[in-house]
Formats: structure tokens, sequence, C-alpha cells
């Protein structure tokens, strides 16, 4: 179905399971409201996939975790890089 997508945004990959919408013009996305509308269901799925998606990726915690990941890696680099002279 046009409008209907497996991922929406690489580079973080996608389950192959959830639905997302991407639609790029009004006909498409007009077609996909009405069947949302229709079929409770499908509603349902995708809003509960919306909801983890912004759980997961854009709340506070995720993107603290996320950021204390990043910095682990950069210190785990610079400590390769530098050996501290004199330091027990």
């Amino acid at each position: 179905m046009a409008g209907l997508t497996r991922c929406v945004r690489p580079p973080r990959p996608c389950r192959p399971s959830k639905l997302r919408l991407l639609v790029d013009e009004t006909e498409p996305a007009a077609a996909y409201t009405l069947k949302l509308l229709q079929d409770r269901d499908l509603w349902r799925k995708l809003g509960a996939n919306a909801y983890e998606t912004v759980r997961q990726r854009f709340l506070f915690p995720a993107l603290i975790l996320d950021y204390l990941k990043a910095l682990q890696r950069a210190k785990a680099s610079a400590s390769a890089l530098v050996e501290p002279e004199g330091v027990p």
C-alpha cells in the first residue's frame, strides 16, 4: 500500500515488524487516514508503535543513556590514544 513503509528513518535500523506511515503526497495520506478510521486494529497498532518509538528514542532517559554511552566510547578511545606518564 502506498504510504506505508517498514522503516522511516535510517541510520537506526527498524524492526521489520514495525508499521510506520510515511507519505509524500496528500492523496495517499488522505486514503490511509480513512483506512485508519475504518480499521481500529490497524489504528491501535500504528499508535502503539508510534508511542513506543517516541518513548525509546526521544524521551529524556533514552537521550541521557545514549549520551552516556557515547561519552564512555569517547573516553575509551581517548585512553587508548594517550598513555599518562607518571600516573600509578
